[in-house]
């Protein structure tokens, strides 16, 4: 068992080395040999038992070096690579990074090859295997596979990446992010992405974290992280693969990493106030912008450009960010109609056309305007050609130094951005930064990177408020043992006595269904219960709208005829006609979050619509009425083609008490799947007509 305190020591040696040793021939001399070039000022040793010179620092045998490496990168065979590391742990070595590939994302013999390599580590931080290595640029270390660019003194950001080839694409970037640490963790068989994170929260030159994840081996400590992250001012960011069952194949395959459910990963980073990406652009801005701007006090958005249609772009995009572009103030609306030329169409976002941005003082004023208007945020466009002589290239200039100068005069983050990616050169990006604007590259990108902004102030906001207790995570629950999927009818006694509301109700045989129809009380719906029918509707199991003694013995003799099996029992029970809106409230449970609430649209088209929302627990009222709010059949509950409101309190109640019921019992239940809750009229509550249960025993 490693002892995790020993590795930590051990991985802050392996990221601050004194002395390095690469063992193996022409990629470990190579790789030196970048190391040297890159201005490492430490020893650098190789290990090489063909070509042994200590004159020239090359060794034949790691029990030759001069005294125990801090780091060590290995670029020998797989079958060599276990002794090789046995050797560096025996020897006192702090860290080693290993290349070589064929250990457990290969499966088969390469789950041994690995559970070897992990007992010949001991505590020593081993990178890998199946990884690219790390390069740390404030520190001119390359224990890295490949090329890296010009070193970055900081501060700025580190990523951690379980893909070494994105890694390595990362460092090519020419968009001025401030890279100054990678690390690709690879099959994490010893260090895992956890370990790196807890490291870089010790250094105060990090600013920021972009992570390329494929799966958490740790929920629960990724969590507790992430929470100390939030504490030290730290933002992460994320690209989260493994969402289709292709992906997942995919990295199942690629480092073994246990890639989960793509709805439980969304709901963990979105409390964690980690925002997702999809692509290497969105990524990448967004980082910048975190490391640079960090969280954002709100969602409200000044934008000024050069193009109608790009300021007809943003505010179409706006929504589905989550952001405003808030109108002008009356004082500023007037104070623009009076200073821009007529044909300026003064509203937020703003294209100034082509005639203000020769005017330094017309831009003056647009700027002072636009960041007094109660924003909390205020961007320019400022797409550019790549020659600094090129046109438009002083007014751009002129334009940068207005924005900056209302930004900081009114306490607003300032963004330079551009339509394209590309539409941003190196020169203007770091006027821009010397400015004390951040450059974001792309429309897209730049209300995507705001986004990520908003979202961590209002994690950070609700940290300050509640407490760390707020953002942390039950601990889950690893069930064991049989389980038992209880019929509707004893489903439904046993959230009951919970006390969810349930219609009233018996289960009978066909000769006793008039008679408890009777004492129920017209109208029933008669349902079939046997264990294979858990799609009652699909099976034509369940008839409803029942209103006489007629009408049921109808439909008794209907079903019997219809059914492919004999039921056991026939649920007759009050039916529900007034409802509002349908859902479904329900409760999964997954080995590495344990268990969740899942709220969405409900009744037979809960599969087709995909209208869902996941809770992780503990849960509070607020966080219920957010996700509910982000169901597409939330405005159902408002009143919708005539319909009276529904009582959405109810609802609320409902979802709570399954919540906290959960907690309290959550070792006993495995599955639980109200749909329908009916939502009836304000004030008359909810009704669960459908209940599957599933239990440990």
């Amino acid at each position: 068992m490693t002892d995790r305190t020993v590795l930590q020591q051990n991985l802050k040696r392996l990221l601050d080395p004194k002395r390095i040793a690469y063992v193996g021939g022409r990629t470990a001399a190579g790789t030196l040999e970048r190391c040297r070039k890159m201005g490492f000022t430490g020893e650098l040793w190789q290990v090489n038992p063909r070509a042994p010179d200590p004159s020239r620092h090359v060794y034949e045998s790691i029990e030759a070096l001069p005294c125990p490496p801090d780091a060590a990168y290995l670029a020998v065979s797989t079958e060599k690579t276990i002794e090789t590391v046995a050797q560096l742990s025996q020897r006192g070595a702090g860290g080693c990074v290993c290349y070589a590939a064929g250990f457990s994302e290969m499966g088969g013999d390469g789950i041994g090859l690995q559970a070897a390599l992990v007992k010949a580590a001991g505590n020593m931080a081993l990178v890998g295997p199946n990884c690219y290595g790390l390069v740390e640029y404030r520190r001119r270390v390359h224990l890295w596979t490949g090329e890296t660019r010009v070193p970055f003194d900081g501060p700025g950001v580190a990523i951690v990446s379980q893909s070494g080839a994105l890694a390595e694409f990362m460092t090519m970037e020419q968009r001025s992010v401030p890279i100054v640490s990678v690390v690709s963790v690879g099959n994490e068989a010893v260090v895992s992405l956890e370990d790196v994170i807890e490291c870089l929260l010790d250094d105060d030159d990090i600013k920021a974290i972009g992570l390329y994840v494929e799966g958490l081996s740790d929920v629960q400590r990724f969590a507790q992280l992430a929470i100390a992250a939030l504490q030290k001012r730290k933002p992460i960011t994320v690209i989260k693969v493994g969402r289709s069952d292709a992906g997942q194949k995919i990295t199942a395959g690629h480092t073994s990493s246990l890639a989960g459910a793509a709805e439980l990963y969304d709901a963990l980073f979105e409390r964690l106030g980690i925002a997702v990406s999809y692509s290497l652009s969105d990524f990448l801005e967004r980082l910048k912008l975190l490391c640079h701007i960090g969280p954002l006090a709100g969602n409200r958005v000044a934008s000024v450009t050069c193009s109608g249609g790009q300021a007809a772009m943003l505010a179409d995009r706006a929504e589905f960010y989550g952001l405003e572009f808030p109108p002008l103030s009356d004082n500023s609306r007037t104070l623009l109609e009076e200073k821009l030329p007529r044909y300026v169409n003064v509203m937020n976002p703003l294209d100034t056309t082509v005639g203000p941005i020769n005017d330094r003082e017309q831009m003056r004023v647009l700027f002072d305007a636009m960041a007094a208007n109660t924003v909390d945020v205020i961007s320019a466009a400022l797409d550019s050609y790549e020659d600094e002589d090129a046109p438009f290239g002083d007014e751009m200039i002129m334009i940068l130094e207005e924005l900056s100068a209302a930004a900081q005069q009114h306490s607003v983050p300032g963004i330079a951005n551009s339509a394209l990616v590309e539409g941003l050169p190196r020169h203007m990006r770091e006027r821009a930064l010397a400015e004390g604007l951040v450059p974001i590259l792309g429309s897209e990108e730049l209300l995507s990177a705001i986004s990520a902004g908003v979202l961590l102030g209002r994690t950070r906001q609700q940290l300050e408020n509640s407490g760390p207790r707020a953002l942390e995570l039950a601990t889950p629950v690893h069930l064991a043992g049989e389980t038992v999927t209880l019929s509707e009818h004893a489903a439904k006694q046993q959230i009951s006595g919970w006390g969810l509301p349930v219609p009233q109700g018996a289960a009978v045989s066909a000769q006793h269904a008039i008679s408890a129809a009777n004492d129920i009380g017209y109208p029933v719906v008669l349902k079939a219960l046997h264990p294979t029918l858990t799609h009652k509707s699909d099976a034509g199991a369940v008839i409803g709208g029942l209103y006489d003694d007629a009408a049921l013995a109808g439909a008794l003799q209907e079903m019997t005829a219809r059914l492919s099996v004999v039921p056991d029992r026939f649920l007759v029970e009050t039916f529900v006609d007034d409802s509002v809106a349908e859902f479904i409230v329900g409760v999964k449970h997954d080995p590495q979050f344990g268990h969740a609430v899942v709220i969405g649209s409900g009744g037979v088209l809960v599969e087709l619509l995909m209208d869902s929302a996941v809770l992780l627990l503990p849960c509070t009222r607020s966080d219920i009425e957010r996700k509910l709010d982000e169901l597409q059949s939330a405005p159902l509950l408002a009143g919708f083609r005539g319909k009276p409101r529904g009582d959405r309190g109810a609802l609320i109640d409902c979802i709570e008490l399954v919540a906290k019921r959960v907690l309290n019992e959550g070792h006993g239940l495995v599955e639980l799947d109200l749909n329908p809750v009916l939502v009836r009229p304000q004030g008359a509550g909810v009704m669960c007509v459908d209940a599957l249960l599933t239990v440990n025993q």
